[in-house]
């Protein structure tokens, strides 16, 4: 969507949610884990473990790959991403 009376682009909801939430996700996790709140090996447990409900189980996050920080992405779909 583009606000032309003031030439700003502003990302609909699903082009944040597929493209800048997962990469703000995977920025926010390296600073936490390289701050040792947690390790990656802790998150990707309790992501696992949760006790997901209904439609949450099929849309459940997945699983953050080792090399999140380098690609700089936590990756998932929109559905996940929303949660």
């Amino acid at each position: 969507m583009i606000l032309e009376e003031e030439g700003l682009y502003v990302p609909t909801l699903g082009r944040r949610v597929k493209g800048i939430v997962p990469l703000e996700m995977a920025l926010c996790l390296k600073v936490f884990i390289q701050s040792k709140y947690f390790t990656l090996k802790e998150l990707n447990r309790s992501i696992k473990e949760f006790p997901y409900k209904w439609s949450d189980k099929a849309d459940a996050p997945q699983l953050v790959a080792v090399n999140f920080a380098a690609r700089k992405s936590v990756g998932g779909n929109g559905h996940e991403n929303w949660t």
